[in-house]
């Protein structure tokens, strides 16, 4: 299951998922939409100079997140929850390296 922007319908789901109001989600919308396009550009000129690019923009493999607010949204739901390895190398006395380790040993 995949929730996306379009499911998102009161400020309290928004919040729970991102820790933004709809409102200030949807004015770090506009400021991401930008810079995303600007990154994407920068990236095809940096590719094509460079002769590495290998399609025309809008080529290849579609990605799962079909609009720049699914993106958005996942990368603030990402951040907000991924916190807890760092939540663990603060209680951890030896940090964050020591927490990684202890994770990844189970």
């Amino acid at each position: 299951m995949t929730i996306s922007v379009i499911d998102i319908r009161d400020d309290r789901s928004m919040r729970s998922l991102t820790g933004l109001s709809i409102s200030q989600f949807e004015t770090l919308l506009e400021t991401f939409s930008v810079v995303y396009q600007e990154m994407r550009q920068q990236a095809y000129e940096t590719e094509r100079a460079a002769g590495t690019r290998q399609r025309q923009p809008g080529g290849g493999a579609k990605g799962k997140l079909p609009t720049l607010a699914d993106k958005l949204l996942f990368v603030l739901y990402y951040y907000k929850v991924y916190p807890a390895r760092l939540d663990h190398a603060v209680v951890l006395p030896a940090g964050w390296t020591s927490a990684t380790v202890s994770l990844q040993d189970g």
